[in-house]
C-alpha cells in the first residue's frame, strides 16, 4: 500500500513490533529465528524509506484523502506504540523478576554452600580430637617398646595437628559470611596492633616498616586486621635466610574505592601461580621450607571480595612481591 500510494501511507511504526529490537537485545535466548525476522524488518524499513526518496507513488491520491489518512495513521502510530511500550515493560519485567529469581536461588545455594562447610569443619573436629587422645594413649602404653612405634606416633600427630589447623581453618572461613557492620576503621591503629601482637618475630628478624599515614576508611575492623596480618605475615615469612625483610605500606585514593599496595622484597611469586595462589589450601612451597597450610591468601580474597574489592599480585619471582588490593568506599551498612 505505502509503494502505491506514497509516504503518507507508509505506516512506519508498524514495523517496529516486526523489529522487536528491544525484545531481541533484551531476549535471554537469542534464536535464529527471532534475529533474522528482526533483520529483515530492517532492511524492509530502510528500502521504504530510499523507496520514497527515489520514486513517486503510483497512485496520486488527494489532499484531502491524505489529511484523512494522516489522521488514521497517527491513532495507529499511536495504538501500536502504545502495544509495543506494554509488550517491553511487560518484557522488561519478565527479565528482571528473572534477574531476582536467580539471585536468590544464588545466595540461598551459597548459604545452602556455607552452611554444609560449617557443619562439616564442626563435626569433624570431635571425631579428630578423639582420634588423637586415643592415639596419645597407644604411645604412652607402647613407649619404648619400639622406636619405629615412637617415630610413626610422631608423623601421625604432626599430620593430625595440620589436619586440625585446616578443619579450624575451614570453620573460620565459613564464618566469614555472617552479618558483620561496617565501621570507620583507623588503618593506622590496626597497623598497630599487628605490630605490636608480632612484636617478638620482627624484632627477631629485624623486620623494616615503612609507609605513611594511612586514611580512615568504612570497613569491619576485625576482618581489615586479618586482611593485613595475612599479607605482613607472608611478607616476614617467605624471606631468604639471610634476608631482613623489608616491607613497604602505600596507598591512593581514587572516586569510589581506596587502593592499598603491600610490597616487600621477599623470594617473589611467579606468574604461573598466578590463578591458584589466592585458592584455599593452595601450597606453592614443600612443608620442608616453610610452614603453614595455605589459607592465607583466600582469607584475603574473601575478605576484600566482601568489602566489594578485588585484590591481586604483581608476579616477580626473587624481586620481591606486590600485592594490590581495594576497598570501596561505601557508608555504614550489613554483610
Amino acid at each position: 500500500m505505502a509503494i502505491l500510494l506514497g509516504e503518507t501511507f507508509h505506516f512506519q511504526y508498524l514495523f517496529i513490533p516486526y523489529l522487536g529490537l528491544p525484545l531481541v537485545i533484551f531476549e535471554e535466548e537469542k534464536t535464529r529465528k527471532k534475529n533474522i525476522f528482526a533483520l529483515l524488518g530492517v532492511l524492509m524499513f530502510t528500502y521504504l524509506r530510499w523507496h520514497f526518496y527515489h520514486f513517486e507513488p503510483f497512485i496520486t491520491t488527494t489532499d484531502e484523502l491524505q489529511g484523512y489518512s494522516q489522521i488514521v495513521v497517527d491513532f495507529i502510530n499511536l495504538g501500536v506504540s502504545l502495544i509495543i511500550l506494554s509488550i517491553f515493560l511487560s518484557e522488561n519485567n519478565k527479565y528482571i523478576n528473572s534477574i531476582k529469581d536467580k539471585q536468590e536461588q544464588l545466595e540461598r545455594k551459597n548459604y545452602e554452600l556455607e552452611h554444609f562447610t560449617y557443619i562439616c569443619s564442626h563435626n569433624l573436629s570431635e571425631p579428630l580430637r578423639t582420634t588423637s587422645s586415643f592415639l596419645k594413649f597407644i604411645k604412652k602404653e607402647a613407649q619404648g617398646s619400639n622406636e619405629k612405634f615412637d617415630l610413626y606416633f610422631d608423623y601421625i600427630h604432626d599430620e593430625m595437628k595440620i589436619m586440625d589447623q585446616m578443619i579450624l581453618s575451614l570453620l573460620t572461613f565459613s564464618k566469614l559470611s555472617h552479618e558483620q557492620e561496617f565501621k570507620v576503621t583507623n588503618l593506622n591503629g590496626i597497623l598497630a596492633e599487628i605490630r605490636n601482637e608480632k612484636k617478638d618475630v620482627i624484632s627477631q628478624k629485624n623486620v623494616v616498616f615503612t609507609y605513611n599515614v594511612l586514611p580512615e576508611i568504612d570497613a569491619v575492623p576485625e576482618l581489615i586486621k586479618l586482611l593485613f596480618e595475612h599479607l605482613i605475615t607472608n611478607a616476614i615469612k617467605y624471606q631468604n635466610e639471610s634476608a631482613i625483610p623489608e616491607i613497604n605500606i602505600t596507598y591512593k585514593e581514587c572516586s569510589t574505592y581506596w587502593q592499598f599496595c603491600i610490597s616487600d622484597n621477599g623470594i617473589g611469586i611467579t606468574d604461573q601461580n598466578q590463578d591458584k595462589i589466592f585458592d584455599m589450601f593452595t601450597r606453592l612451597h614443600l612443608k620442608s621450607e616453610y610452614e603453614g597450610i595455605g589459607v592465607g591468601l583466600a582469607f584475603c580474597k574473601k575478605i576484600v571480595e566482601m568489602h566489594n574489592g578485588c585484590i591481586w599480585f604483581k608476579p616477580k619471582q626473587n624481586e620481591g612481591s606486590q600485592f594490590f588490593f581495594t576497598i570501596k568506599k561505601q557508608d555504614s551498612v550489613k554483610i
